[in-house]
């Protein structure tokens, strides 16, 4: 950790080199320790760190932009010469503005100092009661542990100047049978805050229900869906849809549609970057406050999120959503809330009739971007719903969804919530009772 007096004397210092009319740069810092097992042992025990800062001058609407890991002065300068450089093979762009203004961040904990403290021995503990447990039901263990810290900064020419440190731990196991598996995870900001002991007997409990699988015909059924699921749903929605650049492309299927009813009335989806019952961040990668963003409300499509080019293109509010620039994807949606209902995951299995429990979802992909129609399989636990009971396991089955439909057909939704790390996004989701789910092929396993 190089800490925020370092951080920002060395942007500050580039900024003085360069030439352009405007000139940004951005700080993204990284210490990672990992621990991974496989088989019920640890095989891997790693820790990494890498530091970068993105340069992006401007010049008569021209973009030049540079990355580099050299952080000395010589190293930022060389950044900034090589970005003007880029200036004389770029053509204009003629929707660029200005680069945002300065604004107030509110101060938000994002940084435990006790995590400081954790050791490759704490790390290897944590995994080995989940090891210990699986073994003592004659099952295997896999699965990853890491403690990472970052650190962000912005500083710009019109007088932006932030600094964030950011610390979050992740552990994730697979429990294996011998035709069966279980999956958990758990994402805390805290590391004494992971209970892998909760994670295991999860994991395991599927592992062991999910025993001698059994065939069953695809086609529409009514499904549950946990948090492990429904964080993969809120992500494609992010991903192709929350975000300014497809909405005004007319590639979302919010397009055209704010202020209509696109989803069912028990549906409240928002994004916010403060609450700490996330995993609050207080800026984008521009340095702008991040704003809290309700998307749909009551089922009804309300907004979408901003950065400031697509903001000022489209003379709209910047919300605060800027990925590091430049980008193709546009603003994004990163810290997602999904409002919970009255129901409990007991009393949805309990109102299904025949139905399918969904512990998650594998190698999802879109296959419409603008209907939001998802393809993917299930994994790591899938049960047949009898008469109000979990029946047998059944094997996986392959899935092709419109996940607009999907949010059209919830019919419960528990009070209950989970905190879940993505790929590109942390949310906060609910299980979910859902009718007509779409199952278009069978596997054998």
């Amino acid at each position: 950790m190089r800490g925020k007096e370092e951080i920002l004397n060395v942007l500050k210092n580039g900024l003085k080199f360069s030439s352009g009319d405007e000139i940004e740069l951005l700080y993204l810092g990284r210490e990672s320790s990992l621990t991974r097992y496989a088989n019920s042992y640890i095989h891997q025990n790693v820790k990494e760190g890498n530091s970068q800062i993105r340069v992006r001058v401007i010049k008569n609407k021209k973009i030049g932009f540079v990355e580099t890991n050299n952080l000395t002065t010589e190293g930022i300068k060389k950044a900034v010469k090589d970005a003007e450089e880029i200036l004389n093979f770029t053509k204009e762009d003629a929707s660029f503005v200005k680069l945002p203004e300065k604004e107030e961040v509110k101060d938000v904990k994002t940084f435990f100092d006790e995590n400081l403290k954790v050791t490759p021995s704490d790390m290897a503990d944590k995994v080995k009661n989940v090891i210990d447990k699986a073994s003592k039901k004659s099952l295997t263990a896999a699965g990853a542990l890491s403690v990472d810290f970052e650190e962000y900064a912005v500083v710009n020419s019109r007088g932006i100047e932030v600094y964030q440190p950011y610390s979050s731990i992740t552990l994730t196991t697979v429990i294996m049978g011998e035709d069966s598996s279980g999956f958990a995870d758990r994402f805390s900001m805290r590391f004494n805050d992971i209970n892998e002991i909760e994670l295991a007997d999860e994991a395991i409990e599927k592992a062991l229900t999910g025993k001698n699988p059994k065939d069953l015909e695809p086609g529409k059924y009514e499904v549950i869906l946990s948090p492990y699921a429904v964080e993969d749903i809120l992500f494609f929605f992010a991903y192709l849809s929350f975000g300014a650049k497809s909405f005004h492309l007319d590639t979302s299927f919010m397009s055209g549609k704010l202020n209509e009813k696109v989803f069912g009335e028990n549906i409240t989806i928002w994004d916010d970057g403060y609450d700490t019952l996330g995993a609050p961040i207080s800026f984008d990668f521009e340095g702008v406050p991040k704003k809290k963003v309700v998307l749909i409300q009551n089922g009804i499509a309300k907004n979408v999120v901003y950065d400031s080019y697509h903001a000022y293109k489209f003379d709209k509010e910047n919300t605060g959503h800027a990925l590091p620039q430049p980008n193709s994807l546009g603003p994004f949606a990163l810290n997602l809330f999904m409002k919970e209902g009255e129901s409990n995951l007991v009393d949805m299995i309990k109102n299904i009739k025949k139905g399918i429990y969904i512990s998650r979802f594998h190698y999802t992909n879109p296959i419409d971007p603008k209907r939001v129609i998802i393809t993917g399989m299930t994994r790591d636990g899938t049960f047949l719903i009898e008469d109000g009971k979990i029946s047998h396991p059944v094997k996986n089955l392959r899935f092709t969804q419109d996940m607009v439909e999907l949010m059209n057909n919830v019919l419960e939704i528990s009070k209950e919530r989970k905190l879940q790390r993505g790929d590109a996004h942390v949310s906060v989701v609910p299980y979910i009772r859902v009718k007509d789910f779409n199952f278009t092929g069978k596997t054998e396993f």
